[in-house]
C-alpha cells in the first residue's frame, strides 16, 4: 500500500434513470400552496423526479397542469428499534420522540437509520417550460 488515495468518479444518473435493478421509489408530492392540490403520496414506486424537471398532473376532469420540480428533500430518522414506542411515555404526545429539554438525538451506537418518503416540491411551470 502506497498511502495514496485514489477516487473514482461516478457519472450522474441520466434524467429518469434509476440504479440498475431499481423499481423506483414512492414519494410525496408537495404542490404549490396557491390553489394547487394538497400534498399527495404516490401509490407505487416511480422514478424520483430531479430538480428542474417538468411534472404533469392530470386532475379528475382530465385537465393537464404542469409543474417544475424545485426541491427534493430526503428524510432520515433513527431506526424504529432505537426510537421510543409510541404511547410508552404517558406524558409525551404520540408524535414526539423526545422531551423539549432533552438533547438532540443522534444515530444509535450502531448508526442504524431508516429513510422516510422523499418529498418532491413543485412550482407552477412558466410558459417557457410548457413547450
Amino acid at each position: 500500500m502506497t498511502g495514496r488515495m485514489t477516487t473514482r468518479r461516478v457519472p450522474p444518473l441520466a434524467t429518469g434513470d434509476d440504479p440498475p435493478g431499481s423499481t423506483g421509489t414512492p414519494y410525496t408530492v408537495i404542490f404549490p400552496t396557491d390553489g394547487g392540490p394538497p400534498p399527495a403520496d404516490l401509490e407505487h414506486p416511480a422514478a424520483l423526479p430531479r430538480i428542474g424537471e417538468t411534472v404533469e398532473y392530470l386532475d379528475h376532469a382530465g385537465r393537464c397542469q404542469r409543474y417544475v420540480v424545485v426541491d427534493v428533500v430526503h428524510t432520515l430518522q433513527v431506526a424504529s428499534e432505537h426510537r421510543p414506542v409510541v404511547g410508552a411515555e404517558p406524558s409525551l404526545p404520540a408524535g414526539v420522540a423526545r422531551e423539549q429539554r432533552a438533547p438532540d438525538e443522534a444515530p444509535s451506537g450502531d448508526g442504524a437509520l431508516r429513510a422516510g418518503l422523499p418529498r418532491v416540491f413543485l412550482a407552477e411551470a412558466e410558459a417557457d417550460h410548457l413547450g
